[in-house]
């Protein structure tokens, strides 16, 4: 698979779909080949600050993150790792503190808050 003629994973990445120009599929090589109208920079999802996902908020810098779901797919610290987003492709951010999860029926204990994204 490639975005924009660099190889890439669709499982670890998150594009934004107003961005596609174009999808080829190209059966004789097997590679899946989508070309973007303008070329972004993709987001490490293991580099996601709190302050400056919700800079007109005030929050703790330092709240600590246990666990990210992108579109209800939790992500392992190894995909963590290689997860990356398009930030336009992103339609909503919220987060779950600690102290909410603890005090509900999630069946374990979180050392942190819990990160939901939603894509477009």
């Amino acid at each position: 698979m490639f975005v924009d003629k660099e190889k890439i994973s669709l499982k670890t990445v998150f594009l934004d779909k107003d961005n596609i120009d174009n999808v080829r599929i190209d059966k004789r090589t097997r590679e899946l080949k989508i070309t973007q109208l303008k070329p972004t920079e993709l987001f490490a999802i293991k580099n996601f600050k709190l302050d400056s996902l919700f800079p007109d908020r005030k929050i703790e810098a330092k709240r600590k993150i246990d666990l990210i779901i992108i579109d209800g797919i939790p992500m392992t610290d190894s995909l963590k790792e290689k997860t990356k987003i398009d930030l336009k492709a992103i339609e909503s951010i919220s987060i779950v503190t600690q102290e909410k999860m603890n005090n509900s029926t999630f069946g374990r204990r979180y050392d942190g808050d819990l990160l939901l994204i939603t894509t477009k």
